[in-house]
């Protein structure tokens, strides 16, 4: 039940007043579904929101028969950025985004794991103003890693995006 108590800065508060059934247990079975039903719409929604970071290209221009020049397009097509929210920024324990190129070659350009920072999300395009047909973006959407590599034709590499909020995200190439 309620209880009358006087909170040592608060003064007079109440205290109490939940039951039980109600607070650890699921509602009535005829309520149920609708309840569960709801709950379900918001879980979806907000990972729709969520960022949604992929290669979205990953180029191989052959310099010679061992020599291979690697562009790769980190893009974020989620509506989020990489960090969530900008509080996530001040957090020292949101790592940025790397992207690491794993196989058997030899590195001429460019750093086996290169850091890219945050990419914003679709949430960043603001339109400037209601009537242009045109908007600007606060942070960018994507990145470009560059790679200048000496591999065996044939060889195999893994491309794996990790850091912020977003797992990791992997893509493969054969020189």
């Amino acid at each position: 039940d309620w209880t009358k108590v006087q909170h040592p800065q608060l003064g007079e508060v109440e205290v109490g007043g939940y039951n039980v059934k109600f607070f650890r247990q699921n509602p009535p079975s005829k309520f149920l579904h609708q309840e569960v039903e709801k709950h379900t719409r918001f879980a979806l929604r907000a990972v729709k929101a969520l960022p949604n970071v992929n290669f979205e290209k990953i180029d191989v221009q052959a310099i010679s028969e061992d020599v291979f020049k690697i562009e790769a397009v980190v893009g974020n097509s989620g509506y989020m950025s990489t960090y969530i929210f900008k509080e996530g920024l001040k957090n020292k324990s949101l790592k940025p985004l790397k992207v690491v190129m794993i196989g058997e070659y030899e590195l001429i350009q460019g750093k086996n794991e290169e850091q890219i920072g945050h990419l914003q999300g679709l949430s960043g395009i603001k339109t400037v103003n209601g009537l242009a047909p045109y908007s600007r973006q606060s942070a960018e959407l994507c990145k470009k890693i560059t790679w200048m590599i000496k591999a065996k034709k044939g060889t195999e590499l893994k491309f794996v995006c990790s850091g912020g909020r977003i797992g990791k995200t992997e893509a493969k190439v054969t020189l």
